[in-house]
């Protein structure tokens, strides 16, 4: 996709991210808070006082049609070493925009999360996550999430597991939600790794109707020092996910 020069000028996020990177390439002691997987949330978090900018950029496509785009971007901060706050705005693109052309914001999304214990002190590492959506754009509406993070880790090999709730509240009714997703993935040098991802959602339709979605592939992700980044490619499974949808995403601390 390429974005027109005079639509980037709508955007001031833009000179945010050139900030972000200027910062970054500062001689400070920061250190970014590296992610194995793009859809499945890892266990690590920021440490204390701790502070970077992190941007997703997603796509998806079905039935052979246009795809659809969404771009996350927002700040994340470490309370404490365990609890964690983040903040973003959601830039989205769909077929049937008006404008095919640019991204808008539809909505904006805090969340939460925080280890229950230290890593490694208790047989497998828990982590819960909060969120909470807020519509901005004609047509989108709240949401409510909430997730359990599982995680385990033997040397270079990562295993994490999640399992979550959501709800969503369109004119008129609420939409329940049931998601899962897998990650595993292996270090092989240095920041370097290199696993796969599995996730699925179950939907409970405020008209009573229900539907799933399951996708799966491969993951890459690097991180060292103030920098890391991953990305997802899954292919779609069964019932009604995407045919390909795929995910980067990148951090700077500050």
């Amino acid at each position: 996709m390429v974005v027109p020069r005079k639509s980037l000028r709508r955007f001031p996020s833009a000179g945010i991210v050139v900030a972000a990177c200027a910062l970054a390439l500062l001689p400070r002691a920061a250190k970014a808070g590296a992610r194995p997987y793009v859809y499945t949330q890892g266990f690590d978090s920021l440490s204390e006082g701790s502070i970077e900018l992190e941007s997703w950029f997603s796509a998806a496509t079905r039935n052979g049609g246009p795809s659809a785009w969404d771009w996350w971007l927002g700040p994340v901060a470490g309370i404490t070493d365990r609890l964690e706050v983040g903040f973003f705005g959601i830039f989205k693109q769909t077929p049937a925009s008006p404008s095919s052309a640019s991204l808008a914001l539809g909505s904006l999304r805090a969340q939460v999360s925080y280890q229950l214990a230290d890593k490694a002190s208790w047989p497998v590492d828990l982590r819960l996550r909060l969120e909470y959506g807020h519509p901005v754009a004609p047509g989108e509406s709240s949401s409510v999430w909430l997730l359990g993070i599982v995680s385990r880790s033997f040397g270079p090999l990562d295993l994490t597991l999640n399992v979550g709730t959501w709800m969503g509240f369109p004119a008129g009714g609420i939409d329940k939600y049931l998601n899962h997703a897998f990650g595993a993935s292996y270090e092989v040098l240095g920041g370097l790794r290199l696993g796969a991802e599995a996730l699925g959602s179950m939907k409970f339709a405020s008209d009573g109707s229900r539907s799933s979605s399951y996708s799966a592939g491969p993951a890459l992700s690097y991180g060292r020092g103030r920098f890391w980044a991953s990305s997802s490619f899954a292919f779609g499974v069964l019932g009604q996910a995407p045919e390909r949808r795929g995910r980067i995403v990148l951090g700077l601390a500050f």
